[in-house]
């Protein structure tokens, strides 16, 4: 629990001594500053100053294999889980909000708020229509989060997915949707990636394997999110136990199920691994931020460059933003729309596979392209 100084006897005691002095009259503060009282009263001053301050809020620890969403209704940004290290022991299993306005984290219910093999390597999605989050494990189980209660459901439909992770999800709003593609087992990063597509739909509980002619080849750890203007789900990056050789971007339209791919010669020369991507409809662009170059299974380059894609104009665009976070894999980026604000927490940074992790929260302000650390 935490405790605001201000109310502690300690501190209440020097207030009223503090609220006496202040309230003395200037005849007393003459004679008074010839004692040195006058020094007294700054003291006080500053100290009130500081301890009447509303004490900074808790903030989640560094971590990496998280998941983020931005809560519409809340219009908060939601933090799910996570990994301290690498390895299958889903450490973090905590939930958290955050108020971009305000900077305030705030935890969610008790530490434990996850229910257990949802705290790692899994793809949070927040359906806004029936304003809960859902998550498939790694254990093949899909839950649902209410994060006005705090309540989590095991849904238990009839059908699933496998048991996996880092598969992708979107939710797609024009089909009150959500979208997932590939990942792996979810035992070993020996496991071999998945190509197959599905969707679900919380009002019916069900999970339906789509059947699209064409796809992307399997992969794990890519980006997904939705095109509000186009109505279709776009990946891109992702690795398989190799580097992945399949730089396209890839669109899924729930309607006709079908996969589209987008070629391009000028752009990210090779997809990246553990990549964080955005949409800005106002520009109809994805903005990915992040993401390692791999080399080989464990061995990689990490990125902090922004790169950009525009649906209209079919173009990448690169950035290099000054005051940006450090190189970066295997971290959340996640918009809040209605302030064309982008949150990035989490990761790995200094080199892929390190277990040295990002600290602090940054904001992208997508009106300037401007970095700041909160």
């Amino acid at each position: 629990m935490t405790i605001n100084p201000i109310q502690s006897p300690f501190c209440k005691y020097y207030l009223e001594l503090f609220n006496k002095l202040l309230n003395i009259s200037i005849m007393e503060k003459k004679i008074l500053s010839k004692l040195g009282i006058q020094s007294l009263i700054l003291f006080f001053s500053l100290g009130y100053t500081l301890f009447a301050q509303e004490p900074k809020s808790e903030i989640p620890s560094p971590r990496m294999y998280q998941s983020m969403v931005y809560h519409s209704k809340l219009d908060k940004i939601l933090l799910l889980g996570g990994l301290s290290v690498h390895g299958w022991n889903d450490d973090l299993r905590d939930v958290w909000s955050y108020d971009i306005k305000a900077n305030i984290w705030k935890r969610l219910g008790k530490y434990l708020a996850c229910p257990d093999s949802i705290g790692a390597a899994t793809s949070a999605v927040y359906d806004s229509e029936s304003n809960v989050v859902i998550v498939l494990n790694s254990e093949g189980e899909t839950w649902s989060f209410k994060a006005e209660t705090n309540e989590w459901k095991n849904m238990k439909p009839v059908n699933s997915p496998s048991a996996r992770c880092g598969h992708m999800t979107t939710y797609d709003s024009n089909s009150d949707r959500i979208v997932l593609f590939g990942g792996f087992g979810g035992k070993s990063i020996n496991d071999p990636p998945l190509d197959d597509t599905w969707t679900y739909d919380f009002n019916s509980n069900t999970w339906l394997k789509m059947q699209p002619l064409i796809k992307p080849p399997a992969r794990m750890y890519a980006a997904m999110i939705f095109n509000n203007n186009a109505k279709k789900a776009i990946m891109w990056g992702g690795r398989q136990l190799e580097p992945l050789g399949d730089k396209s971007i890839w669109e899924y339209d729930f309607i006709k199920d079908s996969w589209g791919e987008i070629k391009y010669d000028e752009g990210p020369e090779t997809p990246y691994a553990y990549p964080a991507m955005i949409y800005d409809d106002q520009n109809d662009e994805i903005i990915v931020f992040g993401g390692g170059v791999l080399e080989a299974p464990f061995v990689g380059k990490q990125t902090n460059i922004i790169w950009k894609y525009n649906f209209k104009l079919k173009n990448w665009a690169f950035y290099e933003i000054k005051d940006s976070p450090p190189p970066v894999t295997i971290h959340s980026m996640v918009l809040n729309p209605n302030l064309r604000k982008a949150v990035v927490f989490g990761g790995e940074n200094y080199r892929m596979y390190s277990n040295i992790l990002l600290q602090g929260t940054w904001i992208l302000d997508l009106k300037k392209l401007k970095w700041k650390k909160m």
